[in-house]
């Protein structure tokens, strides 16, 4: 494969005869993630629908034992999971062990490099939350942790394709170095397409569309804030492109949200913790 362009060609042309599918919910929890998201939902429906599903569970309670959702005493049920997060944060767990599944590869390459992606995708996800959460924005919170789970879901649907091409057709073997250029170029338009597929709120795929953009309009706090997290996730080594050099008080992001140099220091810390989840 000797032209840059080829690739991002033979990767399109796979795309458009949808060869490739990234599902993210399936039976059971995408009707208890519906089910959680309506504001009167029952509860004990919810807690048996969890309590059947063991990966489920065992997600629910790192999280709920996680820094950032830990009481004084540690929970060891479902039960006791789902009330000291809420409804809201569960729903967001059923999305992100929904999307977590997708994170699998053939390849032992693309495997070494989803696993950063993922890492990266939880850091982002709790630090988005965490960030609206430091600026007083509790009505963002929520939204902030789904739309930092999902901000690269184009990398990982593009590193899918790459899989798929790779295991049907001989001599298919890309450098590292294309597969980066192609995640690039393409994961911010292919990620907002595959969302729309999902029906997912605009809200979302405003964030994946745009995180990358050269500007952003001053009151779009919840972009700002993944695009900012973003950017302290790849200061502190959880990315695919980790750059130390990044100055994280001086950046756009971090001046239209007021962000202090102390408010960057505490980020960090929690994005190593964050990582951590994964």
């Amino acid at each position: 494969m000797t032209l840059k362009h080829s690739l991002a060609d033979i990767v399109a042309a796979h795309i458009q005869k949808g060869r490739t599918a990234l599902p993210v919910f399936a039976g059971t929890r995408q009707r208890l993630y519906a089910l959680l998201r309506d504001e009167e939902f029952d509860l004990s429906e919810a807690r048996a629908v969890i309590e059947q599903d063991a990966v489920l569970t065992s997600a629910l309670l790192r999280l709920a034992n996680s820094t950032f959702f830990g009481g004084l005493e540690k929970v060891t049920r479902a039960s006791e999971a789902v009330m000291r997060l809420g409804a809201k944060q569960v729903a967001n767990a059923v999305m992100m062990v929904g999307v977590k599944e997708q994170y699998k590869v053939r390849d032992n390459a693309l495997r070494e490099l989803l696993d950063v992606l993922w890492r990266h995708s939880i850091a982002c996800a709790l630090g988005s939350r965490w960030l609206c959460g430091r600026l007083k924005r509790q009505d963002l919170q929520e939204e902030a942790f789904v739309a930092g789970l999902l901000h690269d879901i184009g990398k990982l649907f593009l590193l899918r394709v790459v899989d798929d091409l790779k295991a049907s057709q001989a001599g298919f073997n890309p450098s590292s170095a294309l597969v980066y250029e192609l995640m690039d170029s393409m994961h911010s338009r292919q990620g907002a397409a595959l969302l729309r597929k999902w029906n997912l709120p605009e809200t979302y795929i405003r964030v994946v569309e745009h995180h990358h953009d050269p500007d952003f309009e001053d009151h779009d706090t919840l972009l700002i804030a993944v695009r900012l997290v973003d950017q302290a996730c790849a200061r502190v080594g959880i990315s695919l492109t980790p750059d130390p050099e990044i100055n994280l008080a001086a950046s756009s992001e971090a001046q239209a949200l007021r962000v202090s140099d102390i408010q960057t220091a505490e980020l960090e810390i929690e994005l190593e913790d964050a990582a951590e989840l994964s």
